[in-house]
Formats: structure tokens, C-alpha cells, sequence
């Protein structure tokens, strides 16, 4: 359900699906992904390794563990982190989906609008509008069309809101040109 006003407007009006919204989700992780503090993500585990291996590797050398209780106990840790990792990724991707069911996307139409001096999204009652300058990156992924205001917020158009890959293809670009020239004359800020 897309149109094309005339040739510097656009105007699309759709549903989001589940799988647009984990698409959405996926790339919003690929944004914050340089973020993510690598020290945690490694040294906790390896921290809480080393408090298990130390006192059972040196109970295992004064010869109060025989060494198959050390072998266990290192079984049962790599084990352990891996069912906890895996029942956290379980219960996440349940989440969301348990959250779309229930949020407003899930049942409200989208209405957005382009031109060149910006962008209107409309969900229901709720209307944001925003110059081009509010939006530091556009990225097509051929799925979905999505606009950042920053690495962790923004919005997009699915794949089905354009009639072909050609008209996504000239959409994208129109926009990119307007978000890029947007930022070119957007003044620095002030340092703090």
C-alpha cells in the first residue's frame, strides 16, 4: 500500500508484521554491537571459571579431590553457562514476541510521509514529525528501509510498501541524499 504523491513526496501506509519488528530488532543489536563491553562479555565468565578451577585444581593437588571430581566440576560449569545462555536466548525471543502481540505496532496502522523537508510518522493518535536533520542514518537492508535518529532509535518501512525492488532502491536513495544533506549544514555542537 504505497503511492507516490508526486515526485518529491511519498507517502506509505502499512501493518508491521512480527518478522519486520525482529528484522528491525536484529539490526538495532548490530548498531549496539560496538558498544557492548567485551571485558563483561568475556571476563565475568572467565572470572567466574578461574573462582571455580583455582580452589578445585588445588584441592585436586594437596589430594582432596580425586581427578574426576575436577573434571565434573569443570563439566558442570561449561554446561551450566551454556543452558543459562541458552535459556536466556529462549526466553528473550519469547519475550518479544509475547511484547509485539501486546503493543499498539502490533494492531496500529503506520502512516508515513517524505518530503523534502522531512519526515511525519503516524501510529494511531500519536504523530511525530521531524526535519531531516533528525536523522543521522538511513540504511536499506532490501527487507526493510530503516531510519536511525541514533544507533539505538528509529523506525522503518518493510520490504512490502514498495512495488518493486527499483522503487525501494530510488526511495532509499532519495532519502540518504536528504538525511546526508541535512547533516552537512547542521550546525556542530557546543562542547560541553
Amino acid at each position: 500500500m504505497s503511492e507516490i504523491a508526486e515526485p518529491a513526496k511519498f507517502h506509505f501506509t502499512f501493518r508491521v508484521t512480527e518478522a519486520d519488528g525482529t528484522i528491525f530488532r536484529q539490526l538495532l543489536i548490530k548498531n549496539t554491537k560496538p558498544y557492548l563491553s567485551k571485558l563483561a562479555l568475556r571476563g565475568i565468565p572467565l572470572l567466574a571459571f578461574t573462582v571455580i578451577l583455582v580452589p578445585t585444581i588445588t584441592a585436586q593437588y594437596f589430594d582432596k579431590l580425586p581427578l574426576s571430581a575436577v573434571l565434573m566440576t569443570e563439566l558442570s560449569f561449561a554446561v551450566g553457562y551454556l543452558a543459562a545462555v541458552a535459556g536466556l536466548l529462549f526466553a528473550t525471543r519469547r519475550m518479544q514476541r509475547d511484547l509485539f502481540k501486546h503493543t499498539r505496532s502490533a494492531r496500529e496502522l503506520f502512516d508515513c510521509s517524505f518530503d523534502d523537508s522531512g519526515v511525519t510518522v503516524g501510529k494511531g493518535t500519536l504523530v511525530s514529525r521531524m526535519t531531516w536533520d533528525a536523522i543521522s542514518a538511513v540504511e536499506d537492508i532490501g527487507i526493510i528501509v530503516a531510519f536511525w535518529y541514533d544507533p539505538t532509535q528509529g523506525f522503518f518501512l518493510p520490504y512490502h510498501v514498495f512495488k518493486d525492488d527499483a522503487s525501494r532502491i530510488a526511495f532509499s536513495t532519495w532519502a540518504k541524499e536528504r538525511a546526508r544533506d541535512a547533516a552537512s549544514v547542521r550546525p556542530a555542537a557546543a562542547p560541553i
